[in-house]
C-alpha cells in the first residue's frame, strides 16, 4: 500500500488523504455504495476534494476516482499559496457541502 500512498501524492497530500477517508469510511460501513465526494488535505487545511466509488481495503482496486473537484495547481510547502485554498473553498461553498468555517481556515 505503500506504493499506492506515495502514487497518489503525486497528485497532493490532499488526494492521498481523501482516499484514505473514502476507504475507512467504505470500512466502518458508513456508506452506500454509491458516489460521494470526499475531501482530504493536511496540517494546514483541506486542498483536494474527489468525487469518487468507495471501495473496502480488501477491494480496494474497485475504488474509482470519478472527477477532480479540485486540488493545488503544484505542490504546496507549508507557505500555502492563499489563492489556491481560495479556489478550494469558493468550489465548496458552490457545491454547498459545508459551510466555510468548516473548513479550519
Amino acid at each position: 500500500m505503500l506504493l499506492i500512498a506515495d502514487t497518489l501524492r503525486l497528485l497532493g497530500q490532499g488526494t492521498k488523504v481523501a482516499v484514505e477517508v473514502a476507504v475507512m469510511a467504505a470500512d466502518a460501513g458508513t456508506l452506500t455504495g454509491n458516489d460521494i465526494i470526499s475531501i482530504g488535505g493536511s496540517g494546514g487545511g483541506a486542498d483536494a476534494a474527489l468525487v469518487l466509488k468507495p471501495a473496502h481495503q480488501n477491494n480496494f482496486f474497485d475504488l474509482r476516482i470519478r472527477e477532480i473537484i479540485c486540488k493545488p495547481k503544484g505542490v504546496l510547502t507549508k507557505n500555502r499559496n492563499p489563492e489556491d485554498q481560495v479556489f478550494l473553498i469558493d468550489g465548496i461553498k458552490h457545491l454547498g457541502i459545508c459551510k466555510f468555517g468548516d473548513l479550519g481556515v
